[in-house]
């Protein structure tokens, strides 16, 4: 009983952790670990192990240069987590072998992970240009991926997958597409594309010039910092302007919104970035912060905070209404002028 620590040797070990929240680690050879109960982590290291995690919340951790090994979670919320290469990119799949699942590299050291019993991979790329491809897991008891490409020009390829992914790109210009399921996709730094599925996605290129587009779902795009591109997609697309702070357009960019659908779609400015605006109780843009115009030297003279030119689609904040200039504000997005928009079509949250 209580938390152990307990390591393998060259040879092949077998490590049982009984009560309490224990590390164990196989070290060389063909080992057997056992954590037993209490949430566990457990290391096979080198050599082709059996890893069983056993009761408790646990995680199984393979990293570069171990061997192909079996794992059970057992009961509890289990976690694989696998740590790739951090030089050359690997090429993982993860792939049904009901009720089983099937994890493999398919370059570089190729390897095999036979997992049963767990309910989470997380996946980081590390250094290189890392993809991982996730098919349908249904028949698993998988509930989510997690991927972080790290370093490189990462993919994310979740066109056949089921349940929800959460994608991380990191640095370097990373492709993540979703699924079927509720996905979270993150540029994070670099020039990125993030594309949605079937389910209600949140998409957010944060740092660089990004390519968002929504999918069958109802989706939130978030271009961040940078010159994005915001792709509407079939359901209900949210567009989403939230710095974290006062408005400054360099930590927004300028935005193209295309495919927007009037009456359907929502454009969401955050308080705590357009300040100047108070909406309605309701939570909408009052119809007073609101104007249109038919050219760009009209804005600063309109009055309203957020002004709409409707021969180009240019969106203007204007932090000071009436006032000469715009004070803290500028244009912040270009709407696709193929159809109608009014203060209807915001929020204020």
């Amino acid at each position: 009983a209580g938390n152990d620590t307990l390591a393998g040797a060259a040879g092949e070990d077998l490590l049982d952790g009984k009560d309490g929240n224990d590390l164990l680690s196989g070290g060389d050879g063909i080992d057997l670990l056992d954590g037993g109960e209490g949430n566990d982590t457990l290391l096979g290291d080198r050599g082709d192990d059996n890893i069983n995690g056993a009761d408790g919340d646990d995680r199984l951790i393979w990293n570069d240069g171990d061997g192909s090994d079996i794992m059970e979670g057992g009961a509890g919320f289990d976690v694989v987590q696998v740590n790739g290469a951090d030089g050359a990119g690997d090429n993982f799949a993860l792939n049904p072998n009901r009720p089983r699942v099937r994890f493999e590299r398919l370059n570089l050291g190729q390897f095999t992970l036979d997992v049963n019993d767990v309910e989470q991979f997380e996946i980081n790329g590390l250094g290189g240009d890392d993809t991982l491809t996730v098919n349908d897991l249904s028949g698993t008891d998988v509930q989510l991926v997690v991927f972080n490409g790290g370093d490189g020009n990462d993919l994310l390829d979740g066109t056949n997958a089921v349940l929800p992914l959460v994608g991380i790109g990191g640095n370097g210009n990373d492709t993540l597409i979703g699924g079927a399921g509720d996905d979270n996709l993150r540029g994070d730094a670099g020039n990125d594309s993030l594309v949605g599925g079937a389910g209600d996605d949140n998409l957010i290129g944060d740092a660089g010039n990004d390519t968002l587009i929504g999918g069958d779902g109802d989706d939130n795009l978030v271009g961040g910092d940078g010159d994005d591109v915001l792709i509407s997609g079939n359901g209900i697309t949210t567009f989403s302007f939230d710095s974290g702070a006062a408005f400054n357009s360099s930590n927004l960019g300028l935005d193209s919104i295309l495919n927007f659908i009037g009456g359907q779609d929502r454009i969401s400015l955050e308080q705590d970035t357009f300040t100047a605006l108070t909406g309605t109780s309701s939570g909408g843009l009052a119809s007073s912060e609101w104007a249109v115009v038919s050219d760009n030297s009209q804005v600063e003279s309109s009055g309203a905070l957020i002004v709409y030119n409707s021969n180009t689609g240019d969106l203007f904040y204007n932090q000071n209404g009436s006032a000469g200039g715009l004070g803290s504000g500028a244009q912040f997005a270009t709407i696709d002028t193929s159809t109608s928009v009014d203060f209807s079509d915001f929020e204020i949250v």
